[in-house]
């Protein structure tokens, strides 16, 4: 019999290393099931050449080396088992819902997307993150992709970053992205450069560090699965208020299946997808986009007019909200007509909350230019976010009818370099949801 299976704890002593690992970790480990907890501090007494229980928890609580001992044990104790693709239906619903908001929301300028995996173990799931990203994001290489992995094993982290898997791990890779992305060598597959570079990994305790670090705020996606069912109840309620706080307004937070939140923060709303739910950090609006600094309005007649809008565009962006409306109103005053100053003005109005000022603004802009389709998708978005299906359907379908015989790839006007396709592909998956 191995010392592993030999070792036994008291109910004092277990209860004593469970205090210990959930102060320093957040894990719980059930007394009916001890025996990957037995197995690490077995292995961890044999390094040390210790013989009884109470002495390993004298060096884990009162040695100086207690935290890189803690370190050590819980390379051993934590479960990193996963596979890519894992849960196919919470990828799906990253294919076809948020990457579809990202798109729409691209329009302010920025592309970019950020993602954090807390509790990468092996890296299968921010790597299949990567992989999705790069097959269905339009024009990629075009977009700011930021994936940070983190885990508190790190012999985990390790394996993570050399990329290699067996034949189980990329069961689930459809045949041509496993071609594509992968490079194989016998019944090993080690994953391409084009890939491994997109995610950045670190080392991170979800309960004793800081939630700083590079990567982890105004997040669109936290991905946090199969790892909270190993926590504290206490300890869950916790992350879940810090992951809400990492993550920007309308961002997604992604757990496992067997781990759906009892009591969300109040910033985190359930959103019931096809077989799966996410929870999705409550904005009060919905977003519009602002113009970005270097874009030029639709309609000017001098250098003075344009100039205007840059200036407001770049006060909008500085949170200058009140002289960035008195610019806009200004540039109005000059010329009734202007419809790229009153689409402006109807995205700051809905940007600062005053949806009924914002719509006029919006309807207004669409009498002065009834072809600009940005517009249309803006005021879409706020009927949707009111409740008025009818009213949003039908600026969805003029918005595909102006976008109808153009360039797939022609920048839509007031917008930064989102094309044609990707307006009637945000403009397609809002009606086919309305539909439903």
């Amino acid at each position: 019999m191995s010392r592993a299976e030999s070792l036994q704890l008291s109910e004092q002593e277990f209860a004593r290393f469970q205090r210990a690992l959930v102060q320093a970790s957040g894990l719980l480990f059930s007394r009916d099931r001890p025996q990957l907890l037995l197995d690490g501090i077995a292995a961890r007494m044999a390094h040390h050449r210790l013989e009884t229980p109470g002495a390993y928890l004298d060096l884990l609580t009162g040695h100086r080396a207690g935290r890189e001992e803690f370190a050590a044990l819980l390379d051993l104790v934590t479960v990193g088992e996963s596979y890519f693709f894992r849960n196919q239906p919470q990828f799906d619903a990253l294919r076809t819902h948020v990457l579809l908001e990202l798109v729409a929301q691209a329009s302010r300028g920025v592309r970019r997307i950020r993602v954090w995996s807390a509790g990468c173990a092996t890296g299968e799931e921010p790597y299949s993150i990567a992989i999705l990203l790069l097959e269905h994001l339009p024009a990629p290489a075009t977009w700011q992709v930021e994936i940070l992995a983190t885990d508190i094993n790190r012999t985990f982290l390790q394996a993570a970053q050399e990329a290699v898997y067996g034949r189980r791990a990329v069961r689930e890779v459809p045949p041509a992205w496993l071609r594509d992305h992968f490079v194989q060598d016998g019944t090993r597959y080690r994953l391409r450069d084009h890939v491994k570079r997109l995610v950045r990994f670190a080392s991170h305790n979800l309960v004793t560090d800081p939630f700083s670090q590079p990567g982890m705020r105004e997040v669109d996606v936290v991905f946090h699965r199969n790892v909270s069912i190993y926590f504290a109840p206490e300890t869950v309620c916790r992350l879940m208020v810090q992951f809400a706080g990492c993550l920007r307004d309308g961002g997604y937070l992604v757990m496992g299946h067997a781990e759906a939140l009892a009591q969300c923060p109040g910033e985190l709303r359930p959103v019931e997808l096809p077989h799966t739910l996410l929870y999705q950090k409550a904005a009060a609006r919905p977003f519009i986009a602002l113009p970005p600094t270097s874009a030029a309005p639709r309609r000017t007649d001098s250098r003075d007019a344009a100039g205007r809008l840059a200036t407001a565009a770049a006060l909008a962006d500085g949170g200058r909200y009140d002289e960035a409306l008195g610019l806009f109103r200004q540039a109005i005053e000059a010329d009734s007509l202007d419809a790229g100053a009153h689409y402006y003005l109807g995205a700051l109005y809905a940007k600062t909350d005053r949806v009924d000022e914002a719509i006029a603004a919006l309807q207004r802009a669409l009498y002065a230019d009834p072809a600009l389709a940005i517009a249309s998708v803006a005021l879409g978005d706020l009927y949707r976010y009111q409740g008025r299906a009818a009213k949003a359907r039908r600026e969805y379908r003029n918005a595909l009818k102006t976008l109808e015989g153009q360039s797939e790839q022609e920048p839509v006007a007031l917008t930064h370099d989102v094309t044609c396709a990707e307006l009637q592909a945000v403009c397609r998956q809002h009606l086919s949801r309305l539909a439903s």
